[in-house]
C-alpha cells in the first residue's frame, strides 16, 4: 500500500530479472529498456550523457542491446530545442512496459522547487513503476526524488554536492555519502550528476555486458579514465582553485603541473618572494590547508590517475607523481587508500574496485572514516577557512564488484 507520508512505501517488492536471451545460440538478445525521466529544469548532460553511453554500446556491437527512451516533463516548446528532437514523450506515461532501468535525471533545481501537485504526481509515479523495474537510478537532484518516494529508506546514496546537506537533513533515514560520484545500494543507484552520470552508465554497461563492452564505450567517448564510484566529486586542484585567485591561484596551477619538482615550503616561498613562515600562513589562509598537506593530496591524486596507465611501471608512477622513492610512494598510498599501488592497479585493470577493509554492513548511524562529514564537506566546498581542514577522505577505500554495492 502506498501512503501519503513522506518516505513511506509498502508496494510490491518483486523486481524484474535481467533480460534473458530467447536464442539458445546467443545470436540475439532481448534489448534492455532504459527509461530516462528528465525532470523539470533537468541538465542536458544528466540525460544525454548517460544515454549516449548506451547508444555507443549499440553502435560498437552492431546490435540493439539498449532500447533507450527519453521522457521530458518540460512541456513541448518550453524544453530546450536540443531536447525536443530526441525526446520520445512529453508527459508521464501511465504504463512503461518492460522497463528494466528507470533513471531520474535532475538538474539545477531540486524536486522541492516543483509545484506541490507535480511533486505528488512524480512521487506516486516513481513508487508505482520503480517497484517492477530491475534497477532505478537518480542523477543529481533526481536522487532527492527517489528519497522523497521512500525508495532510499535505510540505504546509502549520494547526490550533487549542492544538495548533500539538504538530503541529509530532509531524509535522515538515508545514509548520505558525501564524497562519492555514484553509489549502489541494492537495486537503487544514485549519482552526483554531470560527468558522473556517464561514469554510472558505464558501470551499468559493465554490470550487464562485462568489462570489455564498458571499456570500448569509454574509449569511443574519448574518456581519459573510467572513474570508480569512490572518486571524490571535486578534485584537490579544483577545490583549491575554487577559493583562490591571483598569484596564489597561479601557484596552485604550477604546483599541479610540476609534481616532480621541489615543492617544499622554502622552495614555494621563494617563488612567491615571501619568507617560509609568512608563506605558510598565507597559504593556509587562502587555500584552507598547509602547503605540505596540499602537495601530498595532489601527488596521491595524480598517482591514482597514473596507475591507470599500464605503460608506466610503479617506479615511473612514483617519479612522475613526485614521490622520492617507490618505498615512500607505496607507504603513503597504502596509508591513504587502504591498498598498495600494485593491488589498486590490478583492480583497475580488471574493472573492479577494492573491498573496504571494515565491511559495509555497519548500522545507519555508525561513524565512517571513508567519507567526509557533511558539515566538513560542505564547508570545504563553500569556504576557505583559516585553519587546516580535516580530510577524512584520505582513508577511503575502493570497494568490490564491477558496480560496488555500498549497501551490502
Amino acid at each position: 500500500m502506498i501512503t501519503g507520508r513522506r518516505g513511506s512505501y509498502d508496494g510490491p517488492r518483486t523486481r524484474a530479472k535481467p533480460p534473458q536471451s530467447s536464442d539458445p545460440a546467443g545470436l540475439k538478445r532481448k534489448p534492455i529498456r532504459v527509461i530516462f525521466l528528465a525532470l523539470p529544469s533537468s541538465s542536458p548532460i544528466n540525460v544525454f550523457g548517460p544515454a549516449e553511453v548506451f547508444e555507443v554500446v549499440n553502435a560498437d556491437l552492431s546490435e540493439l542491446l539498449y532500447d533507450v527512451r527519453i521522457i521530458s516533463l518540460e512541456p513541448r516548446g518550453i524544453a530546450p530545442k536540443t531536447y525536443e528532437q530526441f525526446v520520445d514523450e512529453f508527459e508521464l506515461p501511465e504504463l512503461v512496459p518492460n522497463a528494466d532501468t528507470i533513471l531520474f535525471a535532475g538538474g539545477h533545481s531540486g524536486p522541492m522547487a516543483f509545484p506541490e501537485h507535480r511533486m505528488k504526481e512524480l512521487v506516486e509515479w516513481a513508487r508505482l513503476h520503480c517497484a517492477a523495474a530491475r534497477r532505478v537510478a537518480g542523477v543529481g537532484s533526481g536522487s532527492l526524488l527517489l528519497a522523497e518516494a521512500g525508495l532510499l529508506r535505510q540505504k546509502k546514496a549520494t547526490t550533487h554536492w549542492t544538495y548533500l546537506e539538504h538530503m541529509a537533513t530532509r531524509y535522515p533515514e538515508v545514509q548520505v555519502l558525501s564524497d562519492r560520484i555514484y553509489v549502489k545500494d541494492g537495486f537503487c543507484y544514485t549519482a552526483a550528476g554531470g560527468t558522473s552520470a556517464i561514469d554510472l552508465a558505464l558501470a551499468l554497461v559493465e554490470e550487464d555486458l562485462g568489462t570489455n563492452a564498458a571499456a570500448e564505450a569509454a574509449k569511443h567517448l574519448l574518456l581519459f579514465l573510467r572513474r570508480s564510484s569512490t572518486q571524490p566529486q571535486l578534485s584537490t586542484t579544483l577545490l583549491a582553485q575554487k577559493s583562490s585567485v591571483g598569484s596564489i591561484g597561479n601557484l596552485l596551477v604550477w604546483m599541479a603541473d610540476n609534481l616532480d619538482k621541489d615543492l617544499s615550503v622554502s622552495s614555494l616561498a621563494r617563488r612567491m618572494a615571501m619568507s617560509p613562515r609568512n608563506f605558510a600562513r598565507y597559504f593556509v589562509r587562502e587555500v584552507g590547508r598547509t602547503p605540505a598537506r596540499h602537495v601530498s593530496e595532489l601527488r596521491l591524486e595524480a598517482a591514482r590517475r597514473n596507475l591507470a596507465d599500464e605503460n608506466l611501471s610503479l617506479g615511473d608512477v612514483a617519479r612522475v607523481s613526485g614521490f622520492g622513492s617507490v618505498e615512500v610512494f607505496r607507504r603513503l598510498f597504502t596509508k591513504s587508500f587502504g591498498a598498495s599501488p600494485g593491488r589498486y592497479r590490478l583492480h583497475l585493470q580488471v574493472g573492479t574496485s577494492l573491498p573496504i577493509t571494515q565491511g559495509d554492513d555497519e548500522p545507519l548511524n555508525s561513524e565512517r572514516t571513508d567519507v567526509l562529514s557533511l558539515p566538513a564537506y560542505t564547508a570545504q566546498l563553500n569556504t576557505s577557512g583559516s585553519n587546516e581542514r580535516t580530510m577524512n577522505s584520505e582513508s577511503q577505500t575502493p570497494r568490490s564488484k564491477s558496480v560496488p554495492d555500498d549497501g551490502e
